[in-house]
């Protein structure tokens, strides 16, 4: 198809008209072809699976008539192939597409290096999709379409690049994050080679800042993160392609919190001041009278401060606090003292202003 064939006759000068068909190897002469009555023909799709006859008959001065078959039936020549991508990865298919369009071939693909890139052929990757496999990894992908019945030739096709992992996902070893607490990020596939970056940010945007020196998979939240949300992004290298990324659902907050009292021998009238460590976290405070073996019994009404004067109610009871974390502050920490309430001794009076021997 598409290549001419040119019909001489002997003596070449003589004067003939001519006529070309398309038949069967028992019937040659089948079909006239419809225009092609010059000495040279052009087959086209129409012809193809047919043999090519042509007869010339003699004018003028010259008589009879000859004519010729082809010893073959038309066939096609494949052009090229085609890949849907040249950057294969693993798990996702590649299709050769091959000219003309409907060409029957059949196919191989191979795995190879950039100099030899059919070096391998592929067990049972004779179809014309392939989907790599971690086997192909770091090799370049070729494909080879052979035409048989009515089409001819080989043609072949070969990736720009490697096979390469595409990055699927990375995740946290929690959302949650809380200072001093190790973020890790996973990677998936397992095992994938990545550069990370961790940002702190906004919960609209929570790339907003890329944090100095955190490179690494795992990251420790610090003061400086108090309050932002957290993200990491990895991007594959190697054999490895894309980015990935993910941020925390929470912001990060303080979970260390720690309270004290400024004494824990209470006394009626002596106010107790309770300390919580960072000194300047957010905190709902609550103090409560109980026993020794119920120290939150009773929540004392209005004591919500972190300073707390007993009054003779709570004689005979051990005093606590409780501080409960807000804000960027979590978790809930308390104090207690170590002994109960007692009313100090306001004042002493004698029984005589004139006291006497043996009196």
């Amino acid at each position: 198809v598409g290549t001419t064939l040119t019909a001489t006759v002997a003596p070449d000068t003589a004067d003939v008209s001519w006529q070309w068909y398309r038949g069967t190897s028992s019937d040659a002469f089948q079909t006239a072809i419809s225009g092609a009555t010059k000495s040279s023909y052009t087959p086209t799709s129409a012809d193809l699976g047919f043999y090519l006859s042509v007869k010339a008959v003699g004018k003028g001065d010259y008589e009879g008539n000859a004519s010729t078959t082809s010893s073959a039936s038309v066939v096609a020549t494949i052009d090229s192939v085609e890949l849907s991508s040249m950057n294969p990865m693993v798990g996702t298919a590649l299709t050769a597409s091959v000219s003309p369009d409907g060409a029957d071939v059949s196919w191989q693909w191979y795995r190879g290096t950039s100099s030899n890139a059919f070096q391998t052929a592929i067990s049972d990757a004779t179809n014309s999709s392939y989907t790599p496999t971690s086997d192909d990894l770091g090799c370049y992908l070729s494909v080879k379409a052979v035409g048989k019945g009515d089409y001819e030739g080989t043609v072949t096709a070969t990736t720009s690049a490697t096979v390469a992992w595409t990055i699927a996902s990375v995740a946290f070893s929690s959302s949650n994050p809380s200072l001093g607490t190790a973020l890790t990020a996973i990677v998936s596939p397992s095992g994938a080679d990545v550069s990370w970056q961790w940002y702190r940010g906004t919960s609209s945007n929570a790339f907003q800042t890329a944090i100095s020196g955190a490179t690494k998979s795992s990251y420790t939240p610090t003061s400086a993160d108090l309050g932002f949300y957290l993200g990491v992004r990895a991007v594959g290298k190697g054999d490895y392609q894309g980015t990935v990324s993910a941020s925390t659902s929470a912001k990060v907050v303080d979970e260390g919190l720690s309270v004290a009292l400024s004494s824990t021998n209470p006394m009626v009238g002596t106010a107790l001041t309770a300390t919580v460590s960072p000194e300047n976290a957010d905190v709902t405070w609550q103090w409560y009278r109980g026993t020794s073996d119920n120290l939150f019994q009773t929540a004392i009404s209005g004591a919500n401060a972190n300073a707390y004067e007993p009054t003779t109610a709570d004689v005979g009871y051990y005093l606590s606090v409780k501080a409960v974390g807000q804000g960027n502050y979590q978790g809930t920490v308390s104090a207690s003292t170590d002994y109960s309430v007692v009313d100090k001794v306001v004042s002493v009076k004698l029984s005589t202003e004139n006291p006497s021997a043996g009196t």
